[in-house]
């Protein structure tokens, strides 16, 4: 319950590359279903991404997606960055606009204003992954103390899976 809690109780999932059809990405999420009912998905082929999370009612929660369509970005959050609203101010004082209160564009901003060294800004149990089309980039990253779990293969077929449990990447 609480806060902590409820942040902890969301979970990633995705997968890159590879012939899978894109409802294996349903099925990876769907062996999360206990980090929560609400499910966003991302799809832009060969990038496959997921979030499992409470219910969006729970403000403590705060939304896991954020896709800005004018970057053609999307990221996906799971667990807890207890500094968010720090690093919001800062980067609204250097003039990025931010537009709700969803945890995970503020991921998405930081990574805009700082790239792969954006996650040494961050503090708590977290982990995330970001597609970056432009940059043919997709940067996956866990809290340096691994407080937030994350898994990852490559499989037979070559594509790259990552999840919050392991058993989603079977």
């Amino acid at each position: 319950g609480g806060r902590r809690g409820g942040a902890r109780m969301s979970g990633i999932a995705g997968y890159l590359g590879g012939p899978q059809p894109p409802a294996i990405l349903r099925a990876m999420a769907g062996k999360m279903m206990h980090r929560g009912q609400d499910a966003f998905y991302y799809e832009e082929a060969p990038v496959f991404l997921a979030v499992r999370q409470l219910d969006l009612a729970n403000p403590a929660v705060g939304e896991r997606f954020f896709r800005d369509v004018d970057h053609d970005v999307a990221v996906v959050f799971a667990g807890e960055f207890v500094n968010v609203s720090e690093e919001r101010e800062l980067l609204e004082r250097k003039g990025v606009r931010i537009t709700g209160d969803s945890v995970a564009e503020v991921v998405l901003r930081l990574y805009e204003v700082y790239g792969v060294s954006s996650v040494n800004r961050m503090r708590g149990g977290f982990a995330f992954a970001i597609h970056d089309p432009q940059k043919d980039l997709v940067f996956i990253a866990r809290d340096p103390l691994g407080i937030q779990p994350l898994y990852y293969a490559t499989t037979q077929s070559g594509s790259f899976v990552f999840a919050s449990e392991a058993k989603a990447l079977f």
